[in-house]
């Protein structure tokens, strides 16, 4: 599994170099304590059966300090740091030769990236990665970033930084291949479902400023000139009558990925999408979802929203054959629609079950706005849902396991606490899924 791939990366590059004790309770008499940032790893991917042998990573102090020895980088208190490695998206092999741009939601570029060098240490010289595909990046202010590959090859993925916490990425970089001229209309998804919006105004983060016009045209027209491949932008539109709407969209090998090339707008006050029966919080958020199995259809499936604590949101509602939110409805319908409202803004997570098929993903919920979401169920080919995942917790440079710490999936109620050994069994985790996964120690 590439989550795998990347937190023995992460766990190998530190091992030869730094040597601890068994167990880093039992620090030497003289020596201060060892103490841990919770450290979140990102995009870890389940399947359909136990995973039984995991290793999830947490960064120690002792790792912190070997980490600011080697690149001469002194991480700052407030800030969050971030492990990465870059690999290739076909042989999920390290990526070497790739130039990484940490962005922030303000298109401004944050952070000291240092590069691992071939043997695995941190050369600050360094402008890209080397053979291991491995990176580090210190001081990244609170918020979201999108690690971004602006050299020598495409591709990005999204993390959340938090202050004085860790977060461990895995992201998948390829040469970058044929552009193309993307056209499409800004559209409404409620008063009149497919209308044309003009002077809707494009605001993307994360590195998108540049890429997309200002606002829509005539009719809601509008034309990106040669996206860079393989990158997701999160694209938000904005227009009179409509709450911010954020969109998601992925660019492939010179076309895109996903969805088609419209890109939509809500007015969650409209009855169509928003039912009388429900009161908005405008200090909240709605999703606006999609379910894309590749198979078995769309409809049957039983949508869960859970706030990062594991709290679920009860206003779920499906929509009908119309699309509009149906009150009646207790599982979606063919076309595979569902609604969520009043989300507390920040991430939560989004599963669909139904027999024999499963899936979820961790979403990004802004106050006051509409997220739209794809969701793509897969089969559990007789596996089960929800599954075990179990292993061992260790430092992050892979010398020790670390007892009595606790793992836990944000988005879902329980946390399992290491024994004295670092071996950990948490059980109710979703199939199917994409997720992150929580490592903390007091």
């Amino acid at each position: 599994m590439r989550v795998l791939k990347t937190t023995f990366a992460v766990l190998a590059v530190l091992a030869a170099a730094l040597v601890v004790p068994a167990c880093h309770d039992d620090h030497p008499t003289g020596l201060a304590p060892v103490t841990y940032r919770p450290t979140t790893t990102h995009d870890f991917v389940t399947g359909s059966s136990n995973q039984t042998s995991e290793t999830i990573a947490i960064v120690s102090s002792a790792d912190l300090a070997f980490l600011e020895t080697q690149s001469g980088v002194t991480q700052a208190a407030g800030n969050g740091l971030i492990l990465g490695t870059v690999r290739e998206s076909t042989s999920g092999m390290p990526a070497a030769g790739v130039t990484i741009t940490p962005i922030d939601d303000a298109n401004a570029a944050v952070g000291t990236v240092v590069y691992r060098n071939a043997s695995g240490a941190l050369q600050a010289s360094l402008t890209q990665t080397s053979f291991v595909g491995s990176f580090v990046v210190f001081n990244v202010p609170p918020g979201r970033v999108n690690l971004r590959a602006t050299a020598g090859a495409a591709g990005n993925a999204s993390v959340t930084s938090v202050a004085d916490e860790a977060a461990i990425v895995d992201m998948t970089a390829t040469a970058p291949f044929s552009t193309f001229t993307w056209t499409g209309v800004t559209r409404s998804l409620s008063n009149v479902p497919g209308a044309g919006v003009a002077g809707a105004t494009f605001t993307a983060f994360g590195g998108g400023a540049g890429v997309f016009p200002a606002t829509s045209g005539a009719g809601g027209a509008f034309t990106v000139t040669a996206p860079p491949s393989l990158n997701t932008y999160r694209v938000q539109l904005t227009a009179g009558g409509f709450a911010p709407t954020l969109n998601v969209v992925t660019v492939g090998s010179g076309t895109l990925a996903s969805p088609n090339g419209d890109l939509f707008l809500v007015d969650p006050t409209d009855p169509m999408f928003t039912p009388p029966s429900i009161t908005l919080d405008p200090a909240k958020g709605i999703i606006r979802g999609v379910l894309m199995p590749p198979s078995g259809g769309a409809d049957g499936y039983v949508v869960s929203v859970r706030h990062a604590n594991g709290t679920p949101i009860g206003g779920v509602r499906y929509g009908g054959t119309s699309g509009a939110a149906d009150v009646t409805l207790t599982s979606s319908s063919t076309n595979g629609i569902f609604y969520a409202y009043n989300v507390d803004a920040g991430t939560v997570l989004v599963t669909a079950t139904k027999t024999g098929y499963s899936g979820g993903a961790t979403v990004d919920v802004a106050a006051g706005g509409v997220t739209l979401v794809t969701i793509a169920p897969a089969s559990l080919g007789g596996g089960t849902d929800p599954i075990l995942v179990a292993g061992a917790l260790r430092d992050a440079s892979g010398a020790s396991n670390v007892g009595f710490g606790s793992v836990s999936i944000e988005g879902r109620t329980g946390t399992s606490t290491a024994d004295f050994f670092g071996i950990f069994a948490l059980p109710g985790v979703p199939s199917n899924a994409r997720l992150r996964v929580r490592a903390t120690k007091p």
